[in-house]
């Protein structure tokens, strides 16, 4: 179901997704108090019953109270995590982010505001650290990410906490937060705590770390995007890699990494391709969708065809119009 509750109808600039929370209902406040124009977005994944029916009232009743437009949808997230064979966590993250897509189409939404802040960074940190996501994965929570913006990150939970008493601003509770059967509880709740006790100041440094992690990480981007426009080049939907310029970089792995990444490779391809450059002779090494052909100049990445050599597509007269929406090998003759 979908409901639209308020009192503007007029597009937006900034879309808050707002839970009920204490995080999400402070940024609400904090947004009204600053003067910013912006809508509430808030997803109902009917996981708790009837406590995520009070969750949905309450922010209903909180963009009437800040006078400002509600966007509101129910999800069966259960059956979809079933369906697409994914955790209910995750699961309720595709919905949220697909919603939140469709919405800033429809009605004009600059951005999404989420209302992660400075301890959620803490804790994504260490989930990307133990499932092994590489330095793509140890930047944080990025402030800005294409069009979403995360305002909270200068403060941490406590901070918020004490903003709420403050102001007296009302939330939600949601007690799954303390529920040590989800990963990012746990860490929360017993990973962090153990290295505070070590070191008093561990969050202060943790968050200096993640800053350095992503500038290097920055720089190394800009490092690796520099030489990949200096050895690669685009053929129609083909590309081609100069296999001796690629080896003349000091981490060729690295930058072919890098310059692979759309193309779903994993580190063992990688090494395979690279042992392909440095030998005599053309290997030809496959992926889902792509054929790689290589040799000691060059690789050839070519999108596997939809359309089979032995298949006959019928076009009709010349000079008909014709749409293809794959890239296809096409041989066209006239036959009298």
């Amino acid at each position: 179901s979908y409901s639209v509750t308020g009192v503007q109808t007029c597009a937006l600039p900034i879309l808050l997704a707002v839970s009920g929370g204490i995080d999400s209902t402070v940024m609400a406040h904090l947004f009204t108090d600053s003067g910013f124009s912006f809508a509430i977005a808030h997803c109902n994944f009917q996981l708790r019953g009837e406590e995520s029916d009070q969750d949905e009232d309450f922010v209903k009743s909180l963009a009437l109270s800040l006078d400002v437009e509600c966007f509101v949808k129910r999800f069966d997230t259960s059956r979809y995590a079933r369906e697409n064979k994914l955790s209910v966590q995750m699961a309720a993250r595709d919905l949220r982010y697909q919603w939140f897509r469709s919405l800033c189409r429809e009605h004009g939404f600059d951005h999404v505001a989420t209302a992660h802040h400075r301890d959620d960074e803490s804790e994504t940190f260490f989930i990307n650290l133990i499932r092994g996501t590489g330095i793509a994965g140890l930047h944080g929570i990025l402030p800005v990410s294409g069009n979403m913006v995360r305002p909270l990150l200068f403060a941490g939970r406590e901070e918020i906490v004490q903003y709420a008493r403050e102001h007296a601003i009302a939330f939600r509770e949601d007690l799954s937060n303390e529920s040590l059967k989800y990963l990012r509880n746990r860490i929360r709740h017993e990973v962090i705590p153990v290295f505070t006790g070590l070191n008093p100041s561990f969050r202060e440094g943790l968050h200096r770390t993640i800053r350095h992690v992503s500038e290097m990480e920055s720089l190394a981007l800009g490092v690796l995007s520099d030489w990949e426009k200096k050895c690669c080049t685009s053929i129609g939907h083909q590309m081609k890699i100069d296999s001796r310029f690629l080896l003349t970089f000091s981490k060729p792995a690295l930058l072919l990494w890098h310059i692979c990444a759309t193309f779903g490779v994993n580190e063992n391809q990688i090494g395979q391709i690279i042992k392909a450059m440095e030998s005599p002779g053309t290997r030809r090494i496959s992926l889902p969708g792509y054929h790689f052909h290589v040799n000691n100049k060059e690789v050839l990445i070519i999108p596997e065809p939809l359309c089979r050599a032995d298949e006959i597509i019928e076009i009709g007269e010349f000079g008909q119009e014709i749409v293809m929406e794959q890239p296809v090998s096409l041989r066209m003759s006239k036959m009298n």
